[in-house]
């Protein structure tokens, strides 16, 4: 079975929306189905252009969404509205309402849109603003009794942040538990980096140090939990997937547990990669 895997493409920043998903068609024609690991677009867009990739790709489509696809609205609203959306669809399956997907004997799917945590690096380190916090509602309460955005209470940023990836690690350790007996392999989807390791993209943020960064673009919640879970079941290959920094990064953390993050680009979307299982 070969899978292809997409990331970040952005197809609301895309001049010719469907000549670009039709790209990502014809690069995955040979593939039989397809893992997009979130920012596929935003709230407001995020229907119309999983329906376009429906269409066009005509495939199992196994995706999360990123911190992009909540942009104009929140998290309750958006997840609220995908998974409605995709009880209809025969192709569209979004792993943040499922368990997990059987995708052949012995190999299974788990996954969680994820976010980020703040807890590598220095999360009170003001060098660096995150459009999710104006972008997304659920962060208003950090920005209440600020001029313009320019003072953020971190604190509720931090409480958030932990509560959303603490939910996605929880979500993602039940389903490993749940194909663990029948499971040879298990890839893990995810849209924020789960290790410091693969963060690799400090040529965006110039005079910027790593420790700014880190907090806002790995979650070591998620980590600790695939660690914990690749040294719980040694016999169980695991792959993990993830976006949002844009850079390639892919090496094994331990025996059995190997790492990817996909590489993207603005206005250009194309796949990171296929998979082979």
């Amino acid at each position: 079975m070969r899978l292809a895997w997409a990331t970040d493409i952005h197809l609301d920043m895309t001049g010719d929306t469907i000549n670009k998903v039709q790209s990502i068609a014809n690069a995955s024609r040979d593939a039989d189905a397809v893992l997009i690991t979130g920012d596929i677009s935003v709230s407001n867009m995020i229907l119309q252009h999983l329906s376009m990739l429906e269409m066009t790709l005509e495939k199992q489509i196994y995706f999360v969404l990123g911190n992009h696809d909540y942009y104009g609205s929140n998290f309750g609203t958006v997840r609220r509205a995908v998974n409605d959306f995709c009880r209809s669809s025969s192709y569209l399956k979004y792993m943040s309402s499922v368990s997990f997907m059987r995708l052949s004997p012995g190999v299974s799917l788990v996954g969680h849109d994820g976010w980020y945590d703040g807890q590598n690096g220095n999360s009170h380190s003001n060098a660096l603003l995150m459009n999710d916090w104006i972008k997304i509602s659920d962060f208003n309460a950090a920005l209440r009794g600020a001029f313009g955005g320019q003072i953020l209470n971190k604190r509720v940023i931090i409480e958030i942040s932990c509560k959303l990836a603490q939910q996605a690690a929880n979500h993602v350790a039940n389903g490993i538990k749940a194909v663990a007996k029948d499971s040879n392999h298990i890839i893990v989807m995810t849209h924020v980096p789960p290790f410091k390791e693969s963060f690799n993209a400090m040529e965006k943020y110039v005079g910027m140090s790593v420790n700014d960064v880190l907090p806002w673009y790995t979650c070591k919640l998620m980590g600790d939990t695939l660690l914990a879970a690749a040294k719980a079941y040694p016999h169980i290959k695991f792959t993990v997937l993830s976006g949002h920094a844009h850079s390639h990064y892919d090496d094994d953390l331990l025996n059995n547990l190997n790492v990817k993050v996909g590489r993207a680009i603005y206005g250009n979307p194309q796949l990171a990669s296929s998979i082979s299982i």
